[in-house]
């Protein structure tokens, strides 16, 4: 059984190191967007995509955030069962 729950939380890990990778990559998204609002080279639709990409970063900021609670109640049941 502790195998099987070892799979989940590689699992999870996976998941949370595919939404961090994505989250890198709207970081970078945004950083390009405020350096073009910066430079008074923005249009509306470059400030729309910019707001959107900072909703879909804080998204999985919650999704990463929830991914750790899990694991860290894995861990909790992994240790629980190894000492007793």
């Amino acid at each position: 059984m502790s195998e099987e729950l070892l799979k989940q939380i590689v699992d999870r890990l996976d998941r949370m190191e595919k939404r961090f990778d994505s989250m890198e990559d709207r970081f970078d998204s945004v950083e390009t967007g405020l350096k073009e609002v910066k430079d008074n080279m923005a249009t509306k639709e470059d400030v729309a995509d910019l707001r959107q990409a900072v909703l879909e970063t804080r998204e999985d900021v919650k999704g990463i955030q929830e991914g750790r609670t899990f694991l860290a109640g894995d861990v909790y049941f992994l240790k629980k069962r190894k000492n007793g």
